[in-house]
């Protein structure tokens, strides 16, 4: 079972953060959630492993490419903003273009 740090309470993480790997801690006592009757538990420490985060160097490039892509976003929307202000296509809708009773086609029956 692998447990984060952050998931520990800090009465564990004394018991577990000196114990070596392949080694049981200690009976440690804890009050029960429950009824308040005391509840005693040890430890199996089968391996420790710290995530670190990942450099800068690493992840630079996709900061970088998410901010572009971000920026890029931003310039296409106002360019299409501009785009429609100039051409007036806020005020050309398709169903001002025809009449409503214009159909492309029609189906004849035989």
């Amino acid at each position: 079972m692998t447990v984060a740090t952050k998931d520990l309470s800090n009465d564990v993480l004394k018991v577990l953060e000196n114990l070596p790997k392949d080694t049981y801690s200690e009976p440690i006592s804890q009050k029960s959630r429950t009824d308040g009757q005391p509840v005693y538990r040890m430890f199996y420490v089968v391996d420790h492993k710290k995530d670190e985060a990942p450099s800068f160097e690493s992840v630079s490039s996709k900061i970088h490419e998410s901010l572009i892509q971000h920026l890029i976003g931003n310039q296409r929307d106002e360019y299409f903003c501009k785009l429609r202000k100039r051409f007036l296509s806020e005020d050309l809708v398709v169903k001002n273009l025809f009449p409503e009773s214009y159909q492309p086609f029609t189906i004849c029956g035989s």
